[in-house]
């Protein structure tokens, strides 16, 4: 909930970056593209300074926060760590997509997922129930330390020669900046129907529980957030592999060589990510029960669902580019269609899996509909542009 919050002020824009990134960087590049870059900077900050006056305005409003719901109170603390999360998104993004692979790697994976882990690691080995307020300072320390850790890599390898600058917005024609605009609304559409798939997991969750004769009960939301959190580590590392390929789609036209040169340059991201993720879902498997137990001994009975779920991150990182790709390239309808084919799918398969089945059932329709995601992607990047998505497939 808390990243939907915040993708409804700031999601369309890391899309975006990677469209001029490849542009910019040249020293002999028009001053046009370093405006837009000041531009998308700007905009960004903007969106995030109206999610802190949101969170500023509801801590001085709520002055019984003990009549509020625990999920209420959980969301708007968790507002600044939304705001840290897209600041952080869009420093890896830059350092990515200007070809600092490597870089973008060592700093966010390294940097963000194994410290927090061990910082949460440690807080359960001194507190059996440790209270939510320090898990949440845990964030803000984590992802702040990230940040300005990020700053220094960029200031001391020099990787923007002209700065990061977001002192002024710059001069932009306006046919430019309505051009952006407007597929800053598309990418939005995209990423808001995706994100939201997140969340129809706790929905379903919620309302089967008040079903008569269901299996679910509505503590179970909790088992599903921990499903969640553990096979993210499966998926980690999808986009980052694929950044320099991100940054070469818009790049794309209809020559063979320039598909050839996208195909060879994606393949070796393919088989670097699907190896990581099938060495994760690996290591899930034959620790499950310990990394279910670090959440509380009640969770050590849903192995079943997490291993069906992290089949199904494999199979989410063997659609490769393909949104992006779709995306990209001037095809957002039919991108968008998809996610609310599945979007509906999910949510009807959902509904009576998880009656019939519980936690299980829903985890079986979070397969098929990704299943089915995947494969309809492949088939209209396959179709339209000849372009293999995998890089091997």
């Amino acid at each position: 909930m808390v990243t939907l919050i915040a993708s409804l002020l700031i999601f369309g824009k890391g899309s975006l970056i990677y469209r001029y990134i490849p542009i910019y960087r040249d020293r002999k590049s028009p001053q046009q593209e370093t405006q837009l870059q000041n531009w998308y900077t700007v905009d960004l900050l903007k969106r995030s300074i109206i999610l802190i006056v949101i969170f500023v305005v509801l801590k001085i409003l709520i002055t019984q926060p003990d009549k509020l719901p625990l999920n209420c109170l959980y969301i708007i603390d968790l507002l600044p760590v939304a705001i840290l999360y897209s600041f952080l998104d869009i420093l890896i993004s830059h350092v990515g997509a200007a070809g600092y692979t490597k870089t973008r790697l060592l700093v966010w994976y390294s940097s963000t997922a194994v410290m927090l882990v061990f910082l949460l690691y440690t807080l359960k080995l001194f507190e059996s129930s440790p209270p939510t307020s320090k898990i949440i300072y845990i964030y803000y320390i984590a992802y702040s330390s990230v940040i300005i850790f990020t700053l220094l890599v960029i200031k001391i390898q020099k990787i923007f020669p002209w700065g990061f600058t977001i002192k002024k917005r710059g001069h932009l024609e306006k046919k430019l900046r309505n051009k952006w605009e407007d597929h800053a609304k598309k990418f939005f559409q995209v990423n808001l129907l995706f994100s939201l798939s997140s969340y129809i997991g706790i929905f379903l969750i919620e309302t089967t529980s008040h079903v008569p004769r269901s299996i679910v009960s509505e503590a179970q939301v909790g088992y599903y957030c921990a499903i969640m959190s553990i096979t993210g580590f499966v998926t980690i590392l999808d986009s980052f592999v694929y950044a320099e390929s991100l940054s070469k789609i818009s790049l794309i036209n209809n020559s063979k060589k320039s598909k050839k040169a996208f195909n060879q340059l994606n393949s070796r991201a393919s088989y670097f990510n699907m190896a990581y993720a099938i060495i994760t879902t690996l290591i899930i498997y034959l620790f499950s029960k310990k990394l279910l137990l670090m959440f509380g001994e009640e969770f050590s009975s849903i192995q079943a669902p997490l291993m069906i779920v992290s089949i199904t991150r494999v199979i989410l990182c063997a659609t490769g580019l393909s949104a992006a790709i779709l995306s990209e390239n001037g095809h957002q309808i039919i991108t968008r269609k998809i996610y609310i084919q599945c979007f509906f799918i999910y949510l009807i398969l959902g509904l009576i899996l998880c009656y019939l089945l519980g936690l299980l059932g829903l985890s079986m329709a979070y397969l098929t509909t990704s299943t089915y995601r995947c494969i309809r992607l492949r088939k209209y990047v396959k179709q339209l542009l000849e372009i293999k998505p995998l890089g091997f497939f």
